[in-house]
C-alpha cells in the first residue's frame, strides 16, 4: 500500500506529528475520516494490539490526517513523541520500500528545519534496517531524517559521503545540504576544503553561509576567479550573509578582485538591510547608491523609450539577451518552463510591450503583491537571510533566497522584518549598457523559445 495523498505544494503546512487523543476528532474532521477510521487512528496512537494490516492502516491514517491540510489551513499541536514512535515502529515492521519512502518523506517534511528533536523510541533499530534498503531513495531520506534526530551514525556517514569523490556529485551535494540544513557543528573546515572541488563547490559555498568562520572569506576569494557564474552568485550571497564577511566583499570590489557588476542590486539591498552605517557607507562608495526617487525613475523610463526604437531593437542579439536573462532573471522567473519560482511566471506576460517591460524592470516595487515582498531574517548566530516566505508553521519558516531554499527553526530567529519592496530590486539596469538592455528586451519580446 502507498500513501498517495501527501501534498507537497507550498500551500501545505505540516506542523508536526499530532498524537494526543484529544486531537483525534479534529484530525478526523480535517482529513474527512469516518468514525471507525478515527477509532483506528486512536487505537494505533495508543498502541492497542492489532493485526499487522490494522496497524498499517491506523498509522497511515494518522500520517494522512496530520499531513493533509486544506488550503492555507494547518492542524497545530505539540509533538509528544509517541506519534513519531508509532511511525518508527511501522518502519521497522514492514518491508515495502515504497511505503518506507512515503513515511520517511512525510516525517521529514513535518520536521525539516527543526532543531533538537528528541530521537524517538525504536529509531536506532529502524535506521539500521532502512540503511540496508535496496532503495537508494529510502537510504538517503533515512539519513536526512536521522540528522534531525541528531543521530551521530548518520552525521559520520554523510560527512564521509561529501568527501568521497567516487560518489555521484548529486549525492554529495544533497549530503552537504542536509548537514548544513541541520546545522551540524564544526562543518566549516570540511566545506572550506570542498570549495576547490568543482563538482560540489557551489553547494559547499552555500553551506558556508550557515557558519561564522573568519577563514571563510579568504577561502572563497582565493577561488573566486575559477568559479562559474552560478557559483559566483553563491559566493557573493555567502559573503553578503554576515557583517564581517560583507566588509571583505566590499574590500574585494574596491580592489577589483570582484567586479562591481557581479554584485546585484538585490545583494546591495541585502547589505543595506544589515543596518550597519559603515557597511552602507562603503557600499555607496564602491558600488553606488541604491536610492532612486520617483522623478529619477520616470526620467530613466523616458530615456530608454527614446533609445529603444523599433529599428534599434531589431539589432538586438538574441543569444546575448538570453545569456543576460539567464544571469539576471532566470533564478527568480520561469520562462518557457525553465527557471525559478520566486517571482511570477512571465511566459504569458505582455513581454513584447516596451512600456510594460520598462516599467516592470525599472520600477518593480511600484505595485508588488504581498507574497513577493522581501523578508529579512537575522539568526541568533548572526546570519542574514533575505528572500520571500514560501511556507510557515508554528515551528519553522521556509524561505526562498536568490540561490537556495532554507528552512529556519523559529527558535533560531533573532529578528524578522518584511520590506514593502519587491524581491526584484530597482537598479537592475544600472550595470547594463544600452546595447545589453536592448538585447535583453529583444529576447524577452520573442514569443517562442530560442533554439539552443
Amino acid at each position: 500500500m502507498r500513501i498517495a495523498l501527501l501534498r507537497t505544494d507550498t500551500t501545505t503546512q505540516m506542523s508536526g506529528l499530532v498524537v494526543h487523543q484529544i486531537w483525534i476528532d479534529r484530525l478526523g474532521a480535517t482529513a474527512g475520516l469516518s468514525s471507525s477510521a478515527k477509532n483506528t487512528v486512536g487505537q494505533a496512537n495508543r498502541g492497542t494490539p492489532q493485526s499487522r494490516s490494522d496497524r498499517l492502516l491506523g498509522c497511515m491514517l494518522l500520517l494522512i490526517a496530520v499531513a493533509w491540510n486544506g488550503p492555507r489551513q494547518a492542524v497545530i499541536a505539540e509533538d509528544s513523541g509517541s506519534g513519531l514512535s508509532a511511525l518508527v515502529n511501522l518502519l521497522s515492521q514492514v518491508d515495502d520500500a515504497g511505503l518506507h519512502l512515503d513515511l520517511l518523506k512525510g516525517m521529514h517534511q513535518a520536521l525539516e528545519g527543526r532543531r533538537s528533536v528528541k530521537m524517538p523510541d525504536g529509531w536506532p533499530a529502524a535506521f539500521g534496517k532502512l540503511a540496508k534498503s535496496k532503495s537508494s531513495a529510502v537510504r538517503d531520506k533515512a539519513l536526512e531524517l536521522a540528522l534531525i534526530f541528531g543521530d551521530m551514525t548518520a552525521i559520520e556517514a554523510l560527512q564521509k559521503t561529501i568527501l568521497d569523490k567516487t560518489a555521484s556529485a548529486d549525492v554529495r551535494r544533497r549530503a552537504i545540504h542536509s548537514l548544513t540544513q541541520a546545522k551540524v557543528e564544526k562543518m566549516s573546515p570540511l566545506l572550506q576544503q570542498l570549495v576547490s572541488d568543482r563538482n560540489v563547490r557551489g553547494a559547499a559555498i552555500r553551506g558556508l553561509s550557515a557558519y561564522a568562520d573568519s577563514k571563510t572569506p579568504d577561502v572563497i576569494l582565493q577561488h573566486y576567479d575559477k568559479l562559474n557564474d552560478a557559483e559566483k552568485q553563491d559566493a557573493i550571497q555567502t559573503l553578503a550573509s554576515r557583517p564581517a564577511y560583507a566588509t571583505r566583499l566590499l574590500n574585494a570590489v574596491e580592489q577589483n578582485k570582484i567586479a562591481s557588476r557581479d554584485v546585484s542590486a538585490f545583494t546591495a539591498r541585502q547589505l543595506q538591510a544589515m543596518g550597519d552605517a559603515k557597511i552602507s557607507a562603503r557600499l555607496a562608495k564602491v558600488w553606488g547608491d541604491l536610492r532612486t526617487t520617483s522623478k529619477q525613475q520616470k526620467q530613466l523610463i523616458a530615456r530608454y523609450k527614446r533609445i529603444m526604437t523599433p529599428d534599434f531593437l531589431k539589432q538586438g542579439d538574441l543569444r546575448s539577451g538570453k545569456a543576460l536573462f539567464k544571469k539576471n532573471c532566470l533564478s527568480c522567473h520561469m520562462l518557457y518552463g525553465e527557471g525559478g519560482k520566486i517571482g511570477p511566471d512571465i511566459t504569458g506576460s505582455n513581454r513584447d510591450n516596451l512600456d510594460y517591460v520598462l516599467e516592470n524592470v525599472l520600477t518593480p516595487s511600484t505595485t508588488v503583491a504581498r507574497d513577493y515582498r522581501v523578508t529579512n531574517i537575522r539568526t541568533i548566530n548572526g546570519q542574514l537571510l533575505s528572500g520571500i516566505i514560501l511556507a510557515e508553521t508554528n515551528k519553522t519558516v521556509t524561505m526562498q533566497t536568490v540561490n537556495q531554499r532554507v528552512v529556519i527553526d523559529k527558535n533560531d530567529i533573532d529578528e524578522r522584518r518584511q520590506s514593502k519592496l519587491s524581491m526584484m530590486p530597482d537598479g537592475l539596469t544600472d550595470k547594463l549598457s544600452d546595447e545589453e538592455l536592448r538585447d535583453l528586451i529583444a529576447y524577452l519580446a520573442r514569443k517562442t523559445p530560442l533554439p539552443n
